[in-house]
């Protein structure tokens, strides 16, 4: 990809901007996979500094383990905040429990989350906490 084009995702500041830098692509023919997988990649950024800010969790030196937990969680949190959603439960249940004991919590339940049905629906489910396990 273009390194300006490039350059120009990696500027854009929140999801509103990339949602419309997407259609823009979109219209004009240029939404290749390439920019959607960089479109994709800031989204994920911007969720993680919204984690972070949002549930007040030091997102530094994790483990392998906790660092994928916020990899996904940061890409579902994008994928919501670009559909106009808040991801309120997912960030109440990091906030009051942490990272990994989030996690626990969600996958043994007996029914499934919010989260994990929204993620099933959209063909994600390579993004949930129990595909975070069984890895």
């Amino acid at each position: 990809m273009e390194e300006r084009l490039t350059r120009t995702i990696g500027n854009l500041r929140n999801w509103e901007d990339l949602a419309q830098f997407a259609t823009n692509a979109r219209e004009r023919g240029q939404l290749t996979d390439e920019v959607s997988d960089a479109i994709n990649t800031r989204s994920a950024e911007l969720g993680r500094t919204f984690i972070s800010e949002k549930t007040g969790l030091d997102l530094r030196d994790l483990s392998p383990a906790e660092e994928k937990i916020v990899q996904v969680v940061s890409e579902y949190v994008g994928i919501m905040r670009r559909q106009g959603k808040y991801p309120g439960r997912t960030l109440e249940q990091l906030r009051n429990r942490g990272l990994q004991d989030a996690v626990e919590s969600a996958v043994c339940r007996a029914t499934p989350t919010q989260g994990f049905q929204n993620l099933a629906d959209a063909a994600l489910d390579d993004l949930s906490y129990e595909q975070i396990v069984v890895d």
